[in-house]
């Protein structure tokens, strides 16, 4: 990729995805044949006033490597400065740009899923603080980023992976990303101010419930009284925003996990420990998912229910137009973070504390009564099609026993 979209890409990264000030450390993971945008990262990121950049690539074989191959004693090892360094690195409020994996995705679906569910339990006490500081008390600014190869570029345009496949998946993400922009920063924050105000309008009205009807999905889902909706353009720490996916069309909450009702049927195929789930349809019942079956690889969310049982539940449910840029490329982009903001979807776990107002979100008893998921995963699930429908209802205050009903979607099109 040439110099111009690779500055403009690294400066949207650490401008708008991080709010990035002098003085702050800066971590980035990512694999080598991402070393192009790193490069330029650790540059930019040198010239804005970081003291520190530390760069950690490995590769995807590095994944199943470490996962199937290490003998089950060694599971839940980790050397003693892995502690001290985390620690520190919260305490200094390091900012973090990951990449996905996007070197050659196919390799991932080699990890061994059973050994992947008993390395994931290892190591949840280590990982937790970290996770926290990320996802709930926001004190390490962060952002989740894309950057194409080319065997991931022919997997999505299915083509041979060379330079001219390359070219063509750069051709595709440009204009998603922004970077045909004169200045991508100003777009990005134009686009994030929409999905702001959107947002305000459904905090405002108190939705008790938000349902989805289409021809293949009838879902009622609730809404906690104190559930603010956002994007994700998030609040650090420090009052910093942070554009934590990029690209992201998405608005979005924690809902009641113990209140949803009704069918849906997933319409993008969905990675489930490291393999795809495709045409999934899922049956809840107070809250819960009490019948369920897929298409193609259905005994991973066998798996999945299995080791995580919290997974059954919902924890975040987000609205995106069907009729978004992403979705009107008409691809399968394999890699959540697009795919997620093509499509109105629902996530199956852990839900965002950070969504829940007014409460001491550091408690577990308290998210629990507030309906907030814990669980051990986090996986989002596409429900979005051009036929869907979705209503805000909420029982009226001016007139006791009525029903307050605000649609804000008609045939995958937001209206608000």
């Amino acid at each position: 990729m040439n110099k111009e979209i690779l500055e403009k890409y690294a400066k949207l990264l650490l401008v708008v995805g991080l709010g990035f000030k002098d003085g702050q450390c800066l971590e980035i993971f990512g694999e080598p044949e991402h070393m192009d945008i790193i490069d330029e990262l650790e540059e930019q990121a040198y010239k804005m006033g970081a003291p520190f950049v530390l760069i950690n690539v490995t590769s995807p074989r590095s994944s199943v490597n470490y996962t199937n191959y290490r003998k089950n004693k060694y599971l839940g090892y980790l050397p003693k400065y892995s502690v001290t360094e985390r620690d520190e690195k919260i305490k200094e409020h390091w900012a973090r740009i990951y990449f996905c994996d996007t070197q050659d995705n196919k390799v991932l679906a080699e990890v061994d899923s059973k050994k992947a569910l008993k390395l994931s339990k290892a190591l949840k006490d280590f990982k937790k603080p970290m996770g926290d500081a990320v996802n709930v008390f926001m004190q390490v600014p962060h952002t989740i980023a894309l950057y194409p190869t080319k065997k991931w570029a022919a997997t999505l345009l299915n083509k041979e992976p060379n330079d001219k496949t390359l070219k063509e998946a750069w051709e595709v993400l440009i204009p998603i990303l922004k970077l045909d922009q004169p200045d991508p920063v100003k777009a990005w924050k134009d686009v994030m101010k929409k999905r702001d105000k959107q947002a305000k309008i459904l905090t405002d009205f108190k939705p008790e419930t938000i349902h989805f009807k289409s021809r293949n999905t009838d879902l009622f889902i609730g809404i906690n009284y104190n559930a603010h909706w956002g994007s994700a353009y998030e609040a650090a720490f420090d009052g910093r925003k942070m554009l934590v996916n990029i690209p992201s069309d998405e608005i979005f909450t924690t809902p009641n996990c113990n209140k949803t009702e009704g069918y849906v049927t997933i319409t993008k195929p969905v990675d489930v420990l490291g393999k795809p789930v495709v045409g999934a349809v899922f049956e809840f019942e107070r809250g819960k998912i009490v019948h369920y079956k897929a298409d193609q690889n259905e005994k991973q969310l066998d798996l999945l229910f299995k080791a995580d049982p919290r997974s059954r539940y919902l924890g975040e449910v987000a609205l995106v137009d069907f009729f978004s840029e992403i979705n009107q490329t008409n691809l399968i982009f394999n890699e959540i973070l697009i795919d997620e903001n093509a499509s109105c979807h629902i996530a199956l776990g852990d839900g965002y504390p950070s969504m829940l107002h007014d409460i001491d979100i550091s408690k577990k008893k308290i998210l629990e009564q507030n309906g907030c998921n814990i669980a051990d995963h986090h996986i989002d699930f596409m429900i979005g099609a051009k036929d869907m429908d979705v209503t805000i209802l909420k029982e009226s205050k001016l007139y006791p026993g009525s029903t307050d009903i605000k649609r804000i979607m008609l045939n995958g099109r937001i209206l608000i």
